[in-house]
């Protein structure tokens, strides 16, 4: 099912996204420069996920999954949107406090399942 690849494809680029930030906010020496390109690269692997749930058509029984997955793409969407521009404005606490944000959401949903 194309679907399930497509999740399969976000869950891996997110867990990676979600390694990298760790590892972002754990480094003290670090630029928005340097985290920038990889924020764009993921940014540009998100929105390609984002495109292939438009194409994608699934029965009625899978279309709650659909929603589910199009919101989480989306909302990774944002987050790195979010991080790309503070990092245009040369804002690193903010990014650094919005990656702290995000990873503190996707702890608490393997936690709580919300």
């Amino acid at each position: 099912m194309e679907l399930a690849k497509v999740y399969e494809q976000y869950k891996s680029l997110n867990n990676q996204l979600q390694t990298y930030l760790e590892k972002f906010i754990a480094t003290e020496e670090v630029t928005c420069d340097q985290i920038k390109p990889t924020l764009e690269d993921v940014q540009d692997g998100i929105e390609y996920l984002l495109n292939r749930t438009s194409e994608l058509t699934v029965d009625e029984a899978h279309e709650g999954d659909l929603k589910d997955l199009k919101y989480l793409i989306t909302d990774t969407l944002f987050l790195l949107m979010d991080l790309i521009n503070f990092c245009n404005h040369n804002e690193l606490g903010r990014c650094q406090m919005r990656a702290i944000n995000y990873l503190g959401k996707r702890k608490r949903v393997e936690v709580f399942g919300q």
